[in-house]
């Protein structure tokens, strides 16, 4: 049931017993019991329901109405019992027990939102409190100290009344003096309080006269105390009043506000005075002289510290005022600053100028005078978003030509000051970048380089890979992949020592290099292991020219005078992309072809063949461990960010499952989920992974990540097990993770295989909450014409789509589309394997929201996550 729900049915309830009570009368002990307990019970359910920060407030405000509707139940009992109940009784310990309960509940909720100390809060609450304490001497408590009739006792007890309203309402009004906006659970708890004080108030009033009778409207006010905080702790905003408040700003009151209500205050005791002289005569002098001589000091102490923010405020926009234009224009003094008119002709230009540039004047210069005419139409564009109020117009980059005609990387921030009369343009920061690019460029070289050889490494070939078997399969054409491993490698570094190792491996990277022709691309896996890209299926005469050239011995230096010649004869295994439905599977083939080789006999090559033994002995020894591996427990989860691709914040995580083999170490996915899926072990490994991300991911969360969301890869076949969709409910609720935190990724084929049943499941999934999303899209089926009806959230657009998305127009084409497409259907974007700064930003210009990839972070264990939220960015822009 809904929580607007449930507090309708509670005032349905409430408004029932009210007609019972009124109509009713002998109904009183039970209806007016059923009010006040059904409020008690409320205000629990309420805070059990909304789960405030702290309950314990809460407990005690439903203690205080349970507590006062026993006195009201102990009163009414011996009234029908024809007892005619003394004074003070049991039910007036009862009564003046309610006070402190509140009184402590609302302090507890003063402390947890503004702490201990706040001056003029506690001030504001002060005044009124005093004015409204010196009425309640004057009128309810004076009487009574002043009766002949009543004992010392019930003048204490009678007394005790007003002193505990007094007490109630100071405390709520230090409460609502805590600065932030008044949640509606805060609003209606003070109503509860205001009903309380006003019954109070009339019905001191009415014994002193002896008016006073059950079933009056006098109950109006107290039925306004039970109904209204059984209301606020059912209202989903009271979970607010266990919060933290101190770090929410707040505009400052006006002070003709201010000094009106502290005016009106102030006037109380006048009144009163003015009142009893009127009224025959001045009884309560001193108590009035007091009571004036509080307000006005307390008045005086709010008024000050009113004039001491005004003074500090004025005093802080006046020093903003002058500094602004300088702090503009001079971020730093290696930069150059420029001011800008709408002609885009520079109106004023700082002295660093002249030194970068080398221009000794650029007033009056067009921009396009020191800009390469590569990069003058996305320098306009710029200008042009930055007139028209974008603010994402920060590290442009740019190639500056200088007086003598050299090119500088610089980096460019726009911002539109044409409204402030003392820039009236365009302010344009400029910054030399270019060692800092040089130097970025070399990391980059160096990330995907191996440093001893100059050829790719392992990272960059398993991408060229993955572009040319997806180039490959769209146009139909076949591609070849080579391993090459020298043959006894280790007797040249055990005999001769590595630095002469270092050389053959050079050496043999040179030669394979140009065996292979500079169209196709060579690498160093590792080690002596090498490995070539054919852009064709002709690896039999690459292979060949391969083994020809280091069968030819090398002549080495051992930087001595002396020389060594060193065998650099290799074995060679050959694949093609014929027989591999995946980059993966190409490779394995390759590494199976050149244990063939070694085991044939070593300076040769072998072709893979559907039939190598070897090859099924491995997938057969992988297949019967994945079982074992599972029960074993030998599974680890890795986690890659998700980013906002615009502020390069950190939103999620997905999650990336390795195996932890007992001999062969760390295996990442492609070693052994093809062969998961084809025993069904996928579907054991599938169910680990999903608990384990989010047992991992609550534990993030209750931590203080800001993490939103973690992502899951659920395979075809564990999706079509029957009760996945009920697995999935009791990961959540087994971890106490929301739904919205999880996102599943499938397949196109999933949503497009077995529709309707599918369908239906994801269908169930989101209605509870868990998002949808499709892994690699674009690379299967064609589904452009399906998304609109299909049940997703998410796509998640493949990495070979982003690799050439700057070098192809038809690419970059084809990704804005997708793009386009999914944000008119209101469907989430992520761009996978974003790994260069050019990528993120051409992305963001064309509106893909999140990205994922080794320019912002590569898979990483569960105990660095936290802290990629707070180096992300920083690294990224560093």
């Amino acid at each position: 049931m809904t929580s607007q729900r449930v507090r309708a049915c509670f005032v349905a309830w409430i408004v029932a017993l009210c007609v019972v009570y009124y109509a009713w009368p002998a109904s009183h002990v039970y209806s007016w019991g059923a009010i006040g307990f059904s409020s008690a019970a409320a205000v629990v359910a309420g805070a059990m329901r909304n789960r405030p920060a702290r309950r314990l407030p809460w407990y005690l405000i439903a203690l205080a109405l349970a507590v006062f509707v026993s006195g009201d139940t102990v009163y009414y009992v011996k009234t029908a019992l024809g007892i005619v109940p003394p004074f003070p009784d049991w039910s007036d310990v009862l009564y003046l027990l309610v006070y402190p309960l509140l009184a402590v509940g609302l302090v507890l909720f003063i402390r947890t939102r503004a702490g201990d100390r706040n001056r003029a809060a506690l001030l504001d609450a002060l005044v009124p409190t005093v004015s409204l304490g010196l009425l309640s001497w004057v009128y309810l408590i004076a009487p009574y100290t002043r009766d002949t009739d009543l004992s010392v006792l019930e003048k204490a007890v009678s007394v005790a009344y007003p002193l505990g309203d007094v007490l109630a309402l100071a405390i709520l009004m230090r409460l609502l003096a805590t600065p932030g906006r008044k949640p509606v659970a805060l609003q209606l708890l003070s109503v509860s309080i205001l009903g309380v004080l006003v019954s109070d108030i009339i019905y001191g009033l009415a014994r002193l006269d002896s008016d006073w009778a059950v079933g009056g409207p006098i109950d109006l006010g107290w039925v306004v105390f039970y109904a209204a905080a059984g209301l606020a702790a059912l209202h989903p905003s009271m979970v607010t009043l266990t919060e933290d408040a101190r770090h929410i700003a707040t505009t400052m009151p006006t002070g003709g506000r201010r000094l009106a209500s502290l005016t009106a205050a102030s006037l109380i005791a006048p009144a009163v005075l003015l009142a009893e002289h009127l009224t025959g005569g001045v009884v309560d002098a001193p108590v009035i002289a007091a009571g004036s001589a509080l307000m006005f000091l307390l008045v005086m102490a709010r008024v000050g510290g009113l004039l001491t923010d005004r003074i500090a405020l004025a005093s802080e926009i006046s020093r903003r005022d002058g500094e602004a234009y300088f702090r503009t224009l001079i971020q730093s003094a290696s930069d150059v600053i420029l001011i800008v008119g709408d002609d885009d002709r520079v109106r004023y230009a700082s002295p660093s100028a002249a030194a970068l540039l080398g221009h000794p004047d650029l007033t009056g210069s067009s921009l396009d005078e020191f800009i390469a005419d590569t990069h003058r139409p996305a320098l306009s564009d710029a200008l042009t978003l930055a007139r028209a109020g974008r603010t994402d117009t920060d590290g442009l980059d740019l190639t500056a030509i200088t007086a003598d005609r050299r090119p500088l990387q610089v980096e460019c921030g726009i911002r539109d000051l044409r409204a402030d009369h003392t820039v009236a343009g365009l302010v344009l920061t400029i910054r030399d970048v270019t060692d800092r690019r040089r130097l970025e460029n070399d990391l980059a070289h160096q990330a995907f380089h191996d440093g001893l050889t100059g050829l790719a490494n392992r990272v960059l070939f398993r991408n060229r890979l993955d572009h040319a078997y997806a180039v490959a399969a769209l146009g139909g054409h076949d591609l070849g992949v080579l391993f090459v491993d020298l043959d006894d490698f280790k007797e040249v570094n055990d005999t001769l020592g590595h630095a002469i190792g270092d050389q053959l491996l050079i050496a043999v990277g040179q030669r394979i290099t140009q065996a292979i022709g500079v169209h196709n691309t060579a690498a160093r896996m590792g080690g002596d292991e090498f490995a070539a890209l054919i852009a064709s299926a002709d690896g039999d005469a690459v292979a060949d020219r391969i083994v020809a050239a280091l069968a030819v011995p090398v002549e080495l230096s051992d930087g001595l005078g002396g020389t060594h010649i060193v065998s650099g004869a290799a074995s060679v295994g050959v694949a093609t992309s014929q027989d591999a439905k995946s980059p993966t599977e190409l490779l394995r083939h390759a590494d199976l072809a050149l244990y063939l080789a070694k085991g044939a006999g070593k300076g040769t090559w072998q072709r893979y063949r559907n039939d190598l033994h070897s090859a099924m002995v491995e997938r057969l020894a992988l297949r019967t461990a994945l079982h074992e591996a599972v029960d074993a427990e030998q599974f680890v989860l890795q986690y890659q960010p998700i980013v906002d691709v615009r502020t390069q914040i950190v939103v999620g995580v997905e999650s990336l499952v390795r195996w932890q083999h007992p001999d062969r170490g760390l295996l990442s996915p492609y070693h052994f989920i093809e062969l998961a899926e084809e025993n069904g072990a996928i579907v054991g490994i599938g169910e680990w992974v999903l608990r384990e991300s989010l047992r991992q991911f609550a534990q993030w969360r209750s931590a203080g990540s800001t993490l939103r969301y973690i992502s899951v890869n659920v395979s075809a076949r564990q999706f079509r097990q029957p009760g996945f969709v009920d697995r999935v409910r009791a990961a959540l609720d087994e971890f106490g993770a929301r739904p919205e935190w999880l996102l599943l990724e499938i397949t196109e084929s999933l949503v497009l295989r077995d529709a309707e049943q599918v369908w239906a499941d994801l269908e169930t999934l989101r209605a509870v909450g868990v998002r949808i999303a499709i892994d690699d899209f674009g690379t299967g089926y064609s589904s452009l014409s399906y998304l609109r009806q299909m049940p997703v959230d998410v796509l998640k657009i493949d990495k070979s789509f982003i690799d050439d998305i700057l070098a192809s127009k038809q690419q970059r084409a084809l990704v804005n589309a997708i793009v386009t497409l999914a944000r008119n259907l209101n469907l989430t974007v992520v761009a996978e394997g974003i790994e260069h700064a050019d990528q993120r930003a051409m992305l963001a210009r064309m509106g893909c929201p999140y990205g994922q990839g080794y320019l912002f972070s590569r898979p990483v264990w569960p105990d660095d996550v936290p802290a990629l939220t707070a180096s992300i960015v920083a690294g990224v822009a560093g």
